[in-house]
């Protein structure tokens, strides 16, 4: 029998029950097969039959024979691949696989034989699909890497195809997993892109691209994305994407002059647009997230920047410059813009503030950046540092004198620095100095920016009040 327990909007409604076949022995195991298309069921004597999950027509009958065993006590299917099955008997357990790529069919495969532990009373596997556990009897319960094959990726990355559809990364320096599987690649085999920053996976199937975010501090099912994907060949054979992942939460996709942007967990395409320029320097994307502002900004050509909103998927501006633009950056509210032309000189164009439009701050520019999660604005001009920590005001800025290349910039416990390597000490690489800037005025500033946001920023001002007292 098939029986249906529907639910709609949360209540239950009452379960419908309707014969789905007629079968000619007792059935002792039950099991449904990929993508809920099929059903396969067993006798005690070792008969198994494929049903049709929709008809109960019968598609496959084997007998099993060919085992140590005629008896069938127990069967599990792959949670992660649904195309393998392992029944149980006497002294015994054998699997049936599908084959997806070929005949769509069940056939019988390995059958392992384990002497003396008698009729095996449960097999189970793991969630992830690369373990199995057998039970029996007698008391004992073995358990047996039920993989496929394992690549190593480097000396830190092991991968563990559970299936040929489904594989689980493994980080072996940290201990972070991530199990991928996919959906749209019709069950044929994943193959590894490349990880970036030892956290960020990529993976492609003839039909799809799966992304995936294996930081501890996510869940694996909630950040794993899967989209439709069809790989054009050139001339040195099938064309890979470059993957951006510096925005939280969200992956960006350069392939064949288009970009692509998905977010983690989300199996569609949250935006795409048309651009030559695939560098991580020549787009900026900033999701505020304690409101609705979701802005991106990138190249429609070499002098011209396209900001879009993406909340209303609308074109919200676009910034026209007589050079080439060679670097550009959102502030962290997606309200200013930063970018630097092919002369080195430094621009601000105010995104929703028309009045002001484009500022030039500086008419050489070796770095620029926008200070994390805040408004304020740090670039080198030469061997000055310049600090703008209110960017209504380009007019006010601080300027320190140092020596040495800034490297980025670092913001840990209320502390924010300005890292610089100074290559007169020391030997070598030289040494890195750290500049500190004015935490209160950065706190200021976004306070300013956001209204609602007030408390937190108050907050914060009374700590730093607090240890400057205590200093």
């Amino acid at each position: 029998h098939r029986c249906s327990l529907p639910d709609v909007n949360g209540e239950a409604m009452a379960a419908t029950k309707s014969v789905l076949a007629q079968l000619s022995f007792v059935a002792n195991t039950i099991v449904v097969g990929k993508s809920d298309a099929h059903v396969i069921v067993s006798s005690v004597n070792g008969s198994v039959q494929v049903l049709d999950a929709h008809t109960g027509a019968l598609q496959q009958q084997f007998e099993c024979a060919h085992t140590p065993s005629p008896y069938v006590l127990c069967a599990a299917i792959n949670p992660c691949s649904g195309h393998s099955i392992v029944f149980g008997g006497l002294d015994c357990f054998f699997v049936f696989s599908y084959d997806a790529k070929n005949t769509q069919q069940w056939h019988p495969g390995a059958v392992y034989r384990i002497d003396h532990i008698g009729c095996v009373s449960c097999v189970q596997w793991s969630h992830d699909g690369a373990t199995l556990s057998v039970a029996s009897m007698t008391g004992t319960v073995d358990f047996y890497d039920a993989c496929v094959k394992r690549v190593r990726y480097g000396d830190r990355f092991s991968i563990v195809y559970a299936a040929l559809n489904s594989v689980v990364v493994h980080n072996r320096f940290t201990d972070e997993k991530v199990s991928i599987r996919s959906n749209l690649g019709g069950g044929v085999e994943i193959e590894l892109i490349e990880i970036v920053d030892n956290r960020f996976v990529a993976f492609s199937t003839e039909q799809s691209l799966i992304v995936a975010d294996m930081s501890s501090d996510s869940s694996s099912s909630s950040m794993v994305s899967e989209i439709s994907w069809h790989a054009t060949p050139d001339g040195n054979g099938t064309m890979k994407p470059t993957l951006n992942f510096e925005t939280p939460g969200y992956a960006l996709i350069f392939y064949a002059s288009e970009l692509l942007i998905v977010e983690f967990g989300r199996d569609e395409i949250m935006y795409s647009c048309r651009t030559e320029f695939d560098s991580a320097h020549l787009v900026s994307m900033r999701m505020h997230a304690n409101s609705a502002q979701r802005m991106l900004a990138y190249l429609l050509d070499a002098q011209s920047i396209c900001v879009m909103d993406l909340v209303d998927n609308v074109e919200f501006d676009t910034v026209t410059h007589d050079a080439q633009i060679e670097w550009l950056e959102l502030n962290e509210s997606g309200t200013a813009l930063l970018f630097m032309d092919g002369r080195r000189a430094l621009h601000l164009y105010h995104v929703r503030d028309k009045r002001k439009k484009s500022v030039t701050l500086l008419s050489f520019c070796d770095y620029a950046q926008w200070v994390p999660d805040s408004n304020v604005m740090v670039a080198q001009n030469r061997r000055n540092l310049c600090v703008w920590y209110d960017m209504r005001d380009a007019a006010q800025l601080t300027v320190v004198e140092i020596n040495g290349d800034v490297e980025g910039i670092e913001r840990v416990d209320d502390v924010t620095s300005v890292l610089v390597r100074d290559r007169d000490r020391g030997d070598g690489d030289g040494v890195v100095v750290r500049y500190t800037l004015n935490e209160t005025l950065i706190t200021f500033g976004a306070a300013l920016e956001h209204r609602h946001e007030y408390g937190a920023a108050v907050n914060k001002l009374e700590r730093l009040c607090e240890k400057n007292e205590d200093s």
